[in-house]
């Protein structure tokens, strides 16, 4: 029943996202008809976040005691964001079965260690968020207080939410539960390593600014750089949320919130998230294909050994 649930939600989520794009068939001309060079930039952009995105799963699985290649990484956030499209987070599934067959990484290890990086992702993009709305306010005198305040209020949440897990581990005689909050202690001992990660998650923030801000230029729409900090940061946290495949459509109605809040128009959120999603899509296909193949071979070589 929950299946059929969140299949009916996905379908009629893209239903509702197709009918909105197809009534503006001004935007939608302006979108596909994409020059080389925002196309260019635009894949790019999303080959920086995706380098990123691997130097993040490298910080988190060190909190394990685990020492993985940079490029080994790059290669498996690929496959991961790839694998996010099908239901159920299957990219969290196909990283789970690769450290599980590669480095005897327990499932419950991995899903550990993973919550502990979301959270801190999560908390990153809200907190900077909150910053970035105060930054906005002393730069130009504008203030929007109920993002303010949403962002604000979620960033308190994540942090409840982290000490109640390190609470839950430290004192629940239960052997598995025990196990549940080891990543994030991890973290939050290993100051510099905390520090670092959420520096790359923070580049990470930026880097999807900029394909947001990409994305406004090419639709001809006069975007601040708050706009496009805060639309990416709410494509990504929808994203996380793991409700619909990848945040399909529900990423770019979000994008489309904040851009109307921040008066830009529900239009330009949505159409500028639906660019990058199209791009970043037609640019996955083309690294993830070399990075399937890349992890056979890493496979391989230590099923030879």
């Amino acid at each position: 029943m929950k299946k059929l649930i969140l299949w009916i939600t996905w379908i009629a989520v893209l239903a509702g996202l197709g009918l909105y794009l197809s009534s503006h068939s001004g935007q939608l001309r302006r979108m596909l008809d994409l020059s080389w060079w925002n196309t260019g930039a635009l894949s790019l952009l999303f080959v920086i976040t995706q380098v990123l995105n691997g130097i993040n799963i490298k910080l988190v699985m060190r909190a394990g005691g685990l020492e993985l290649g940079v490029w080994e990484c790059f290669h498996l956030a690929n496959i991961t964001t790839a694998a996010n499209y099908l239901p159920f987070r299957g990219g969290m599934v196909a990283r789970a079965v690769y450290f599980r067959k590669k480095y005897g990484l327990s499932y419950l290890d991995f899903t550990d260690l993973s919550m502990a990086g979301v959270l801190v992702l999560m908390f990153t993009i809200f907190s900077s968020g909150a910053f970035f709305i105060l930054l906005e306010l002393v730069i130009s005198g504008r203030f929007f207080p109920s993002l303010f305040l949403i962002f604000v209020m979620l960033s308190v949440l994540i942090v409840i939410a982290g000490i109640l897990l390190v609470f839950f581990s430290k004192y629940v005689r239960w052997e598995k539960a025990a196990k549940v909050g080891k990543g994030l202690r991890a973290l939050l001992r290993k100051r510099a390593l905390l520090c670092k990660l959420m520096f790359v998650d923070l580049i990470m923030v930026f880097s999807i600014g900029m394909r947001f801000f990409v994305s406004f230029r090419a639709l001809s729409v006069d975007a601040s750089p708050l706009l496009s900090l805060l639309c990416g940061q709410a494509k990504t946290a929808a994203a996380l949320l793991g409700l619909i495949p990848a945040g399909l459509g529900i990423s770019e109605l979000s994008a489309g919130a904040v851009s109307e809040v921040l008066k830009a128009g529900l239009e330009a959120g949505v159409f500028a998230g639906s660019l990058d999603r199209i791009v970043s899509i037609c640019t996955l296909l083309v690294i993830s294909s070399y990075s399937f193949i890349f992890l056979l071979r890493i496979k391989k070589a230590g099923n030879d050994e």
